[in-house]
C-alpha cells in the first residue's frame, strides 16, 4: 500500500498529540484501543501516560502501543503479575 507523494502526505494516519514518546512514562497508542490524550493506564508496575494517538500503524488487525526502549523493557521484564515464591514470603527461620 503506498500514498501518492506529494499529493497524499498521509494527513489521515494520525498521529493526534505527539507522534513519539520523549521519556519515561509516555506512550503513543492506536486509535482502536479507544484511549484519550492524556489518559493513564497501569502497565505492570509503572503509570503510563497517553501523549500521542495514532491510527492503523501496522494495518486493519493489530493495534499497538509506542514507548521508549527502556520503558518497553521494563514492562517486558515485570514480574509484578508473578507469585513470589513460598520462600521469599516465609520469614526467618525461628
Amino acid at each position: 500500500m503506498g500514498s501518492p507523494y506529494p499529493d497524499d502526505r498521509g494527513e489521515g494516519l494520525g498521529p493526534a498529540g505527539r507522534a513519539s514518546p520523549r521519556g519515561h512514562g509516555e506512550l503513543v497508542v492506536d486509535a482502536s484501543l479507544g484511549l484519550a490524550i492524556g489518559e493513564v493506564i497501569r502497565l505492570g508496575r509503572d503509570d503510563y501516560t497517553v501523549v500521542g494517538i495514532t491510527a492503523q500503524l501496522l494495518g486493519r488487525a493489530d493495534a499497538v502501543m509506542v514507548a521508549t526502549v527502556s520503558d518497553t523493557q521494563r514492562i517486558a521484564n515485570d514480574d509484578s503479575r508473578t507469585p513470589s515464591s513460598p520462600s521469599a514470603t516465609a520469614g526467618s527461620p525461628g
